[in-house]
C-alpha cells in the first residue's frame, strides 16, 4: 500500500463494494493474511483503517447479505480481523488465502 495517505485514500476509494471479492473485505482479508506472515508491522499497521473504512461502508446502507459481494462475506472479514484468528470454516481456501 502506498505511504502517502492522499494516493492511499484515492486507492481505497476505487473499492466501492465492501465484498469479498471485488471489495474492501476482501481487501482487509488479504492484508490481515498478508500481516500474520509480514516480517514487519506496515501492513498491520493498515488493519485498523481498513476495518473503519469497511464497518463505515456497512453503516452507509443495507448491502446485500451474500457472501461474495455482501454482508456475509463482510462479517466474515471483520470476525477474522476481530479475533486474530482464522474462522473454522475454512472458507478461506475458496478465495487461495489458507
Amino acid at each position: 500500500m502506498p505511504r502517502c495517505g492522499a494516493a492511499r485514500s484515492a486507492q481505497l476509494d476505487l473499492l466501492s463494494e465492501i465484498g469479498l471479492c471485488h471489495g474492501t473485505a476482501g481487501l482487509l482479508q488479504a492484508a490481515w493474511r498478508m500481516a500474520t506472515d509480514a516480517r514487519s508491522g506496515q501492513i498491520a499497521a493498515e488493519l485498523p483503517a481498513l476495518t473503519a473504512r469497511l464497518t463505515t461502508q456497512l453503516a452507509q446502507g443495507t448491502p446485500d447479505p451474500e457472501l461474495l459481494d455482501g454482508a456475509a462475506g463482510a462479517a466474515l472479514a471483520l470476525h477474522t480481523v476481530g479475533t486474530g484468528a482464522v474462522p473454522v470454516s475454512g472458507w478461506g481456501a475458496a478465495f487461495l488465502l489458507a
